[in-house]
């Protein structure tokens, strides 16, 4: 009986590991977000595969401004190239707030780019796309004001697994 009741349970947890994979030949995208300031409005991250950035809403999610590290898990994404963003909405007002100019008031991130990409012109797709391929994929996105990094110099970084993961549910067709 204690035979049958281990080879239930290792079933079982080897049909619950296939099924939190995702459908075959799709990729678990996984984004985790430094420089939060905890606390104040709510964080976007959006990535998708073409398109101006600033319409960049192919796949997104949000969440509470909670810590200075949050993280979100998009399944069954189709492998392809991928630009990803992020910003900070300090006011909640479901947009960034942007100047006379339009450069961005409110802490943003860019995908692929760290802090070393120029903001002004802002840059286009192909300059922050990176590629999604089968299976997980890991973005880190670090916020940023014009001025630089809005992550606190002694704000530790956590390794991607002790990040607590929102799942995002997909888009409704």
């Amino acid at each position: 009986m204690q035979h049958l009741a281990a080879a239930l349970a290792i079933t079982f947890a080897l049909t619950g590991a296939s099924l939190a994979a995702g459908e075959p030949g799709t990729a678990e995208v996984v984004i985790i977000i430094d420089g939060v300031d905890p606390g104040k409005g709510m964080v976007e991250v959006a990535f998708c595969n073409a398109g101006p950035l600033e319409q960049c809403t192919q796949f997104r999610g949000k969440q509470p401004a909670s810590a200075e590290t949050l993280g979100f898990r998009f399944e069954n994404i189709p492998p392809g190239r991928y630009a990803f963003v992020g910003f900070q909405d300090l006011d909640s007002s479901g947009e960034m707030e942007r100047n006379f100019f339009g450069m961005p008031e409110e802490p943003f991130a860019l995908g692929n780019a760290g802090m070393d990409i120029r903001l002004f012109p802002p840059p286009d797709f192909d300059e922050i796309a990176t590629s999604v391929v089968e299976g997980p994929n890991t973005e880190r996105l670090t916020l940023r004001t014009m001025s630089g990094t809005a992550k606190k110099p002694d704000a530790p970084t956590l390794p991607p697994e002790a990040v607590p993961l929102m799942l995002v549910e997909p888009p409704k067709p």
